[in-house]
């Protein structure tokens, strides 16, 4: 039932269109809840190389969702990438480059309550080289992201997000060691350094210097067990603000840690689990950023040959630092995917959402200038789809 895709010469093209109709119970993630009729059109082209050695791909996809009911949240999202690896010898260099233009969901975690989706832009350039030295593989690596966020749109008032606009570097080098085929040690040390170029007077945001040293397991127990975990610790170091900006942003340290989990009870079901506790960014003058806490397990089982089930728990936190407030998203669903035949599948899905928020939000004048609320505050949502997928 896999599509088989276009042959062009050295490379194989995977066009497919995704029509989906459905409800959003909730649109713009209030606890007034406005529902709309839910569209969505998704496209993509993807191309990769078919080379016995070295490697090439790209891929460019357009997602468009249309909301009757409440067409200010209306938004077309797209993104473009271009990626490759060259070997030398046994080393390996691989290079990408990617372009996304997307939206900040009212809905998401430490997102402000906008009137409308907030389009933003992000840049990200990729290199790295693995080099294996018998038993021992050291890739050192570097990130460049750049991030670019349009005006904002809060009760009428448009309000400019140029402070937000940030750069971030990030290097670090990563080692593992062999047991044997498939158990490894891993150690990780990466430095991030953040910036942000406009420096508004009174909503300023500092740029950061972050140290972290991780060590952990990549680890194929059996056929059944899969497992990986990294632990360690993590420092972060804020610049001093303009002088017309109040600094109230100190180093902050905390633990770092990362894991997955993959269980195979048998040859049709697998149960995937994923657990990441780290530090975020500050998205406003009023915190010193949150400490984000992230858990998913997901199930995904062959019920038939060619009827797929999956079913999804998750959970994200944001606990911020500067003030008294806790953010939780608590996150349940599931699809079952039919396939037809190679090129046509048909997907029926349903989301639940519950957004959480400890203490009271923090009130904040809202004005062309002024600091926003961190978050629009508790909601629940529920999503149902069908979706018809055509691939070649």
């Amino acid at each position: 039932y896999e599509a088989p895709g276009v042959q062009a010469g050295s490379f194989i093209i995977r066009p497919q269109v995704t029509e989906s109709l459905g409800y959003n119970s909730n649109v713009l993630g209030t606890s007034r809840a406005k529902g709309s009729l839910d569209e969505e059109t998704q496209a993509s082209v993807g191309a990769n190389s078919n080379w016995g050695r070295n490697s090439l791909g790209g891929l460019v996809s357009v997602d468009d969702h249309r909301y009757p009911s409440q067409s200010s949240q209306n938004r077309t999202d797209w993104t473009a990438s271009l990626g490759g690896t060259y070997d030398f010898g046994r080393d390996q260099l691989a290079l990408a480059a990617t372009h996304i233009s997307t939206h900040q969901l009212p809905t998401d975690l430490a997102a402000f309550p906008t009137d409308q989706p907030l389009p933003f832009t992000l840049d990200n350039i990729h290199i790295s080289y693995s080099s294996p030295f018998a038993r021992i593989t050291v890739m050192p690596y570097f990130d460049y992201t750049r991030l670019n966020f349009s005006g904002a749109i809060i009760d009428g008032i448009s309000k400019s997000q140029g402070y937000r606009d940030s750069n971030s570097y990030q290097g670090g080098v990563r080692a593992s060691y062999e047991f044997s085929p498939g158990r490894n040690a891993v150690v990780e040390v990466r430095g991030v350094g953040i910036d942000y170029p406009t420096a508004t007077p009174g909503v300023a945001l500092p740029g950061s210097n972050t140290l972290a040293v991780l060590g952990g397991i990549d680890y194929t127990a059996s056929g059944v067990w899969r497992y990986r975990a990294l632990v360690g610790y993590q420092q972060r170091s804020y610049a001093t603000l303009p002088s017309n900006a109040v600094n109230q942003f100190k180093t902050r340290s905390s633990p770092i840690a990362e894991a997955s989990v993959i269980w195979m009870p048998t040859e049709l079901t697998s149960v995937t689990g994923r657990f990441l506790y780290t530090i975020e960014d500050p998205t406003e003058q009023s915190t010193q950023g949150y400490n984000y806490t992230s858990f998913h397990v997901i199930v995904d089982h062959e019920y038939l040959k060619n009827v797929l089930l999956r079913g999804y728990v998750g959970l994200q936190n944001a606990d911020y630092v500067g003030v008294s407030y806790t953010e939780t998203l608590y996150q349940i669903g599931g699809n079952v995917t039919w396939l037809l035949n190679r090129k046509v599948n048909l997907i029926f899905s349903y989301a639940f959402t519950d957004r959480m928020g400890s203490n009271t939000i923090p009130t904040t004048t809202i004005s062309s200038t002024g600091p926003l609320p961190i978050s629009g505050g508790n909601y629940l949502q529920n999503i149902f789809l069908v979706q018809a997928r055509f691939k070649l």
